[in-house]
C-alpha cells in the first residue's frame, strides 16, 4: 500500500513537471540494475566462499548453496528462516554505509 502511494506521489510530481518519459525509464533501469545486482551477489556466493568458512559459511553460504543441491527444499522453509540471515547481512552493510 505504501509503495503504491509513493509511486502515485512520484508520478504526480513528475507529471506536474512535464517529464513523464522519465518514470518508465527509471523503473526499467531500476529493474535491470536490481536483476544484475542480485545475479552478481548470487555468483559471488556460489563462487568465492566455502561452506566451512568461519562465520559466513554456516550462516550464509551453506543455506545459500542448499538450493542447488535440493531445489525444492527452499519451499519447505518459513519466511524468517529463508530471509533472516540475509536480512542480518543487509542490516550490517547498510548500517556500515550509514
Amino acid at each position: 500500500m505504501l509503495l503504491a502511494l509513493y509511486g502515485h506521489r512520484v508520478f504526480v510530481t513528475i507529471s506536474a513537471k512535464a517529464a513523464r518519459w522519465i518514470l518508465p525509464l527509471a523503473v526499467g533501469s531500476g529493474v535491470l540494475t536490481a536483476d544484475f545486482g542480485s545475479g552478481v551477489v548470487h555468483w559471488i556466493g556460489d563462487r568465492f566462499f566455502r561452506e566451512d568458512s568461519p562465520v559466513v559459511g554456516p550462516m550464509l553460504i551453506h543455506p545459500f548453496r542448499e538450493h542447488h543441491r535440493d531445489p525444492r527444499g527452499i519451499t519447505l522453509h518459513g519466511l524468517l528462516e529463508l530471509h533472516g540471515n540475509t536480512g542480518l547481512l543487509v542490516v550490517a552493510v547498510v548500517g556500515g554505509i550509514l
